[in-house]
């Protein structure tokens, strides 16, 4: 017996694939979250200047060789050389990286087998608090020293 999707008005959907799956008290303070911050927008219009955002990402090494290094000389009717794509070396480090309207903020690099915890990234943002500070320091004395 064959049975007719189309007739049945199904089809088959493949789940989507999710970085976790939020539950519901996570998904109301989401959304109270984004209240709150639609609210300090429409009553600060500066607001977003004022946001500090950050993401990490492992940077991979890799042995690159240029394109002219790896060319030869050759006789014809010789063949072409073959070069073999660039693999992901088994040598990373973690990036982060903060960044507000204008610029970069702050920004690390971590050598393979840091350990990342909660001391670890409070250590990260004591340093970009310092950066902050310092570039605010230097944004006021441009201010002050404009003609």
């Amino acid at each position: 017996m064959r049975v007719n999707f189309v007739e049945l008005n199904i089809r088959q959907n493949a789940a989507k694939l999710m970085p976790r799956l939020l539950t519901n008290d996570q998904k109301q303070h989401q959304l109270e979250i984004s209240k709150e911050l639609k609210e300090q927008v429409s009553n600060d219009p500066h607001f977003l200047f004022k946001v500090v955002s950050g993401d990490e990402s492992w940077i991979y090494g890799y042995d690159t060789e240029a394109k002219w290094q790896s060319s030869q000389w050759n006789c014809p009717p010789s063949y072409r050389p073959k070069k073999v794509q660039q693999v992901k070396s088994n040598v990373k480090s973690m990036l982060i990286c903060f960044f507000d309207i204008d610029r970069i903020v702050h920004e690390e690099s971590f050598p393979p087998g840091q350990t990342i915890n909660a001391k670890f990234y409070c250590d990260v943002l004591r340093r970009l608090r310092e950066d902050e500070e310092e570039l605010t320091r230097q944004m006021v004395h441009e201010q002050v020293c404009a003609p």
